[in-house]
């Protein structure tokens, strides 16, 4: 059997996108359709999909030409796929041409020719709609992350607090940014997203305000079999109950497969990652976990997402550590699959 492997965001599923997959189910007789996941997009500075993993792998599940869906998480991670999987010829539209050479060692690479006059990024700029930014501290940081916001369509600065009033004041007319905000909560209230630049000291007094207070929550992660086998690999986990699909069909209780526990735990940095960005850091550490609790197994396919209230904040001469109360709950059950105390110490770069 002659397989045959593709990627993409496939974000506002279009003709491009239908047309590259009927042409590379041509090639051979399997076709396994990579899509990449929402924090790997994020990762890479794709800031503007529409489209959640979840809605793209349904679309391209539509289409009829997929025979296998995975999530691409990671770089590097087509070497391993075309490994793991034994694929005979790995494609891409010919936008890609050249970039992916390298991977002629493996496979044969095909570069398929592109539809012409459509893509996601036209049908993005046709119904733009703006992403309000506001903008916590006014340092160097950022004064170069507002002129850069400036390069970038769909978005803009549209508000900025900062305690000493005269630096934001400073930021605001060296940028025509039309807001200055009194207090952090009328930022929040104006905008879409938050870039927090800030020293020490006025972070921890800034966040201090909300302890006890809900944070946000973060986007559904998919926790599909390929991610389970990852993690048993990773841990040499195999129980059956996790791997072992048919078995698991046959005799758990649950009917399928069921993710390692600890699997949905070692998701909570990068679902705290999307409810707050810390800039300036020098490195973050995972400090411990308390009074956790299992409450519902997640099931192979299902998702959750992350529901965080700040616990406690210290600033630590140095570094500040943050305790969480965390609450993650799967999509299709609404029930929580665990909770507890997750405590973060962030080390800064120095000034």
């Amino acid at each position: 059997m002659k397989k045959v492997i593709t990627y993409g965001t496939f974000d506002l599923l279009h003709e491009g996108h239908i047309n590259i997959l009927r042409r590379a189910k041509e090639l051979g007789d399997y076709l396994i359709v990579g899509v990449t996941s929402d924090s790997f997009d994020r990762g890479r500075g794709k800031l503007n999909v529409r489209n959640n993993v979840l809605e793209r792998v349904e679309a391209v599940r539509k289409t009829g030409f997929a025979d296998e869906i995975i999530i691409e998480d990671y770089l590097g991670q087509k070497i391993d796929d075309i490994q793991k999987y034994g694929v005979d010829v790995f494609v891409l539209g010919s936008d890609w041409e050249g970039k992916f050479d390298y991977l002629k060692e493996y496979c044969q690479v095909v570069y398929l020719p592109r539809t012409e006059g459509i893509s996601s990024t036209m049908l993005r700029e046709q119904s733009q709609e703006e992403i309000k930014i506001g903008v916590v501290g006014a340092g160097r940081i950022s004064d170069r992350f507002v002129k850069e916001a400036g390069c970038v369509s769909g978005v803009v600065i549209n508000s900025v607090f900062d305690i000493d009033r005269t630096k934001a004041l400073t930021l605001l007319s060296g940028n025509h940014i039309p807001n200055i905000c009194s207090s952090f909560e009328e930022l929040l209230g104006q905008v879409d997203a938050v870039l927090v630049n800030q020293d020490i000291v006025t972070l921890s007094q800034l966040f201090a305000q909300y302890l006890g207070q809900q944070l946000g929550q973060s986007d559904y992660i998919l926790v599909d079999q390929n991610r389970i086998n990852l993690f048993a690999d990773a841990t040499e986990d195999h129980q059956w109950i996790h791997v072992n699909e048919e078995k698991a069909k046959a005799e758990s209780p649950f009917g399928q497969t069921i993710a390692h526990g600890y699997l949905t735990v070692s998701l909570i940095p990068v679902m705290w990652d999307q409810i707050i960005e810390v800039h300036n850091l020098e490195r973050m550490m995972n400090y411990g976990m308390d009074k956790m609790k299992f409450s519902q197994p997640v099931l192979s396919g299902q998702s959750v997402r992350m529901t965080t209230t700040l616990q406690e904040i210290q600033n630590l001469r140095g570094a500040i550590k943050t305790t969480i109360k965390f609450v993650v709950d799967i999509k299709e059950t609404g029930k929580k699959a665990v909770e507890g105390l997750a405590t973060f110490i962030y080390y800064f770069k120095q000034a």
